[in-house]
């Protein structure tokens, strides 16, 4: 580093190794094809597809594990280059086989969901998955040359072991987010199936009446009157049985992101049949109609009713702009309105 014009620069370059030679720990040179080179290289490989994999993994618990894995990595390289570290190989394989271990239900499923060919799995269901197995390839040619640097080397065979733990680590963990990504694709598919097959049901059924533009313009008067009691700009749509709209108003000052949550509340519920309060807590994981909230005209937060006239469902209104609680109230008031 040094300073230019005021600021501290970092010189990327420095021409130290344009003899083909580099440092190791305490300044010892060595030529860049030496054993401990070739390891750090293919760990350094490694370690960088790793940050990829964490990119695309997001936040969440997997980002967390990759990150616990790199950190790993960047000990062994401190080792590997002959800087004095905490490191204990013994210590650290239990530590990654406990995290393999969590994993165990993923690999079960994963036997059942994804395919193999002669041996070999078929990755390419999720991206982070994929760059975690690329990350694990390059973690395996790491550990050959760790075994190989390791005969002419000391005190490079105690992590031999840790590597090994390591690279099938990052195998498990690539199959889970290939599991959690074949079960994603599939709850879409299921989605959509059991949406239309929904939705021709309600057809079925229209021969019960529908709404009228009349009654759907006397739900929105109602809504907007206590829309303004509450002091909130809102948007209100109104859908008939079959979940297409049939009336929409947006008052002045209302968010524009409300013109498609209402649209959506209100025809997720004539189509489900039930307020999208209650439905929030019928898409949980484990709940009875987890994998609708990934359809796209889909919507579960509070303010969608479905309107009914004797005992049937003939429509849904649905109502955005203010807090949930708020959303709630109007459309309730709406229907309150309705004498179905």
């Amino acid at each position: 580093m040094s300073w230019r014009g005021g600021v501290l620069a970092l010189r990327v370059y420095t021409r130290t190794g344009d003899k083909g030679e580099t440092s190791l720990a305490g300044g010892r040179r060595v030529p860049k094809d030496h054993p401990r080179i070739e390891v750090l290289g293919a760990l350094d490989e490694a370690f960088s597809c790793l940050g990829l994999a964490r990119s695309l993994c997001g936040v969440g618990e997997r980002a967390e594990v990759v990150a616990k894995v790199q950190a790993v990595l960047v000990e062994i390289m401190s080792s590997v280059a002959g800087f004095a570290t905490p490191l204990r190989p013994e210590e650290r394989v239990a530590e990654v086989e406990g995290w393999i271990d969590d994993l165990e239900f993923e690999q079960e499923v994963a036997g059942l969901l994804l395919g193999r060919e002669r041996g070999f799995w078929l990755f390419g269901e999720d991206p982070a998955g994929s760059a975690l197995q690329l990350a694990r390839a390059l973690l395996r040619r790491a550990e050959r040359e760790l075994v190989g640097a390791s005969k002419s080397e000391d005190g490079l065979a105690g992590l031999v072991p840790l590597i090994n733990r390591l690279s099938d680590l990052l195998f498990v963990l690539g199959l889970a987010l290939s599991v959690e990504a074949w079960i994603r694709r599939f709850a879409r598919v299921l989605s959509s199936c059991l949406i239309q097959e929904l939705v021709g049901e309600v057809r079925k059924e229209m021969g019960c009446g529908s709404l009228s533009l009349e009654e759907a313009m006397r739900l929105i008067a109602s809504a907007r009157r206590r829309a303004e009691e509450l002091g909130v700009p809102m948007v209100i749509a109104v859908v008939d049985g079959a979940g297409f709209l049939l009336a929409f108003q947006r008052m002045d000052g209302a968010l524009l992101v409300s013109c498609d949550l209402a649209v959506k509340k209100a025809k997720t519920a004539a189509l489900i049949r039930k307020p999208t309060h209650v439905v929030a807590e019928l898409v949980q994981p484990g709940a009875m109609l987890y994998g609708f909230a990934s359809y796209e005209d889909f919507c579960s937060f509070g303010g969608g009713l479905p309107v009914e006239r004797g005992g049937k469902v003939v429509g849904g209104i649905g109502v955005s702009g203010g807090t949930v609680e708020q959303d709630v109230d109007v459309a309730y008031f709406a229907l309150s309105s309705f004498g179905g």
